[in-house]
């Protein structure tokens, strides 16, 4: 059933009216706010302060990442946000990473090769190494997905189950349930394997397989390559001879392309980078862009339908309730806030597949150093049976782009500490004293000499550090960007995978899906489009259930207003 209110006005229990709202100011719903700048856009967050999971640290003087430390890929949605605050960002030098096991450091993608080759064989990972990058270069984040049967194969197991398909050497399944819980803070068992091959692709960056003797045919659970095919050499000439006498068609130029685009997008995955002020330097810039269209404080309690749009309702800081209307709204917030504040507003599916989206829990701890504990890589990655993942040198990128060091006698380290499993809570409920003895005595298996080195250490909490993309996620996140639309909208990591750049590109894909219903209601002079019984107000409903086709109602009092209705279909 569809109507259309030609004429409303609201109550003076609304505050003010925008075009969108915005519930959330992490990245993703800052990205959102900043592509719609044009628009009459008010973003409200919970807290007392913006950027989500990027938290800014300054130890005398010197900015630090507390968190997240780095962003990855520079295109899409990332690189529209730098450009639009001019924002120049720095590639981290290398070696970016190092991993150590076994007394030994292996350097970067090549090291890791080495270590793989070293304990297995140079075949078994050839194979291997050509089966990820196989997938990866086709590979893109939702909702550009092209599904087809080799991803839902892959999106239904787990990675532990894909390993073992592979019959792989175990230094594989150690090796890569670091990689699980440094991205995920989940095990190999919890994951898609879907989720974690463009993980593991990142890792090797543009470090290159050697070429098979013999190419191999089959498919991802025989874990042979899924693009190969046995030719004979005679075969091989007369394909030769026909490439090099035809001139080659547009198709085949553009597969070409698209090739060497998703190859060198491959190779661009083993940098990183980060501003000369940390992320938070882009946080700051977000913030300084929206001015007093951000309101910290405002703690979102209802996002419900009204007949004119949306109205919400937040606390401020000192308690007051307040009510704002809108024509759309976007949730850039987890998942169980969505549910919790939204539950009006969201159909019966969303909220079937929000439920099922959990998340990690991570704990960061920040160490200043009178002595550089480690200075051999941008971060440290330890093996599996640490209680901490990785070590970051916090000045590493300041040491040797700026040449500059900050105080003197002090080096910041960070640590992240994810999870056995993303169930796990325990170690929320461990105090400072008993997480820094833990991070000490692994430390000092390694790096002898850092309890008497560590001179102050800070710890920060994430009870919800990030989303797990348990088997059958994709398939689940798919439905919910078709289910997605209108002027209730979803943004953040959940719905895409689990990074900050990702989180930029949901802020933006939200914001261009309102900026089209916008567009859509001002064509159609306010109409509401097609809806069922228990989406509106009870009075707006009843009146509008009430009409025949092309009848106008008389004046209908709700909560957000006072409506004529006519109803269309």
């Amino acid at each position: 059933m569809a109507r259309e209110a030609i004429w409303s006005r609201q109550k003076e229990t609304v505050e003010s009216s925008h075009d969108v709202i915005v519930v959330g100011a992490g990245w993703a719903g800052l990205t959102a706010a900043l592509c719609l700048s044009d628009n009459d856009v008010k973003v409200l967050e919970a807290g007392d302060r913006l950027g989500g999971n990027v938290i800014a640290g300054n130890y005398r003087g010197v900015p630090y990442d507390h968190g997240v430390g780095r962003i990855g890929s520079l295109d899409g949605a990332m690189w529209d946000v730098l450009r639009a605050l001019r924002i120049k960002p720095v590639e981290i030098p290398a070696p970016l990473e190092v991993v150590y096991r076994d007394g030994r450091y292996y350097y970067g993608g090549e090291g890791r090769a080495r270590l793989l080759i070293a304990e297995s064989s140079e075949k078994i990972f050839n194979r291997f190494l050509q089966i990820v990058r196989g997938y990866a270069i086709r590979y893109e984040n939702i909702p550009g997905l092209d599904w087809n049967p080799a991803w839902a194969e892959l999106d239904a197991m787990t990675a532990g189950q894909w390993f073992d398909s592979m019959k792989l050497p175990p230094v594989y399944r150690e090796l890569f349930t670091v990689t699980a819980r440094r991205r995920f803070g989940a095990g190999l068992d919890e994951i898609s394997a879907l989720c974690l091959i463009p993980a593991i692709a990142s890792e090797f960056g543009g470090f290159e397989p050697a070429p098979p003797a013999k190419p191999e045919a089959g498919g991802p659970i025989t874990g042979k390559t899924p693009s190969a095919k046995k030719v004979s050499s005679s075969e091989k000439k007369s394909a030769s001879d026909k490439t090099k006498a035809e001139e080659k068609t547009n198709a085949e130029e553009q597969a070409e392309a698209e090739k060497a685009k998703a190859e060198k997008r491959l190779a661009d995955a083993g940098k990183a980078y980060t501003c000369r002020g940390g992320l938070a330097e882009i946080t700051d810039a977000l913030a300084a862009r929206l001015g007093d269209r951000v309101r910290l404080q405002a703690t979102v309690v209802g996002v419900s339908t009204s007949a004119s749009g949306y109205r919400v309702d937040y606390d401020d800081g000192a308690g007051r309730r307040h009510r704002l209307a809108a024509k759309a709204v976007i949730l850039a917030v987890p998942p169980s806030v969505a549910l919790e504040v939204a539950a009006e507003a969201l159909d019966a599916e969303q909220k079937d597949i929000l439920r099922q989206i959990p998340y990690s829990t991570q704990i960061t701890a920040t160490l200043f150093s009178k002595a550089p504990l480690f200075d051999k890589a941008f971060e440290l990655v330890v093996p599996d049976d640490f209680f901490f993942a990785e070590l970051r040198d916090s000045l590493w990128v300041r040491r040797h782009l700026a040449r500059e060091t900050g105080p003197a006698d002090a080096r910041i380290f960070n640590v992240r500490i994810p999870p056995r499993r993303f169930d796990d809570r325990r170690l929320l409920a461990m105090s400072d004293e008993q997480l820094l003895a833990n991070v000490l005595r692994d430390m000092e298996t390694i790096l002898p000499g850092t309890r008497q080195s560590v001179i102050e250490h800070e710890f920060r909490r994430f009870p919800s550090a990030q989303p797990v993309m348990t088997p059958g996620a994709y398939e689940r996140l798919m439905r919910l960007h078709r289910l997605t639309g209108g002027g209730l909208l979803l943004a953040g990591d959940y719905t895409i995978y689990p990074s900050l750049e990702a989180a930029v590109a949901s802020g933006a894909i939200a914001a261009r899906k309102a900026a089209q219903h916008l567009k859509i209601s001002a064509r159609d002079g306010g109409s509401l489009g097609t809806f069922g019984r228990g989406k509106m107000q009870k009075p707006f409903e009843d009146a509008a259930f009430g009409l025949r086709i092309g009848e106008m109602s008389g004046i209908v009092d709700t909560e957000s207003g006072v409506h004529v209705i006519l109803r269309t279909g």
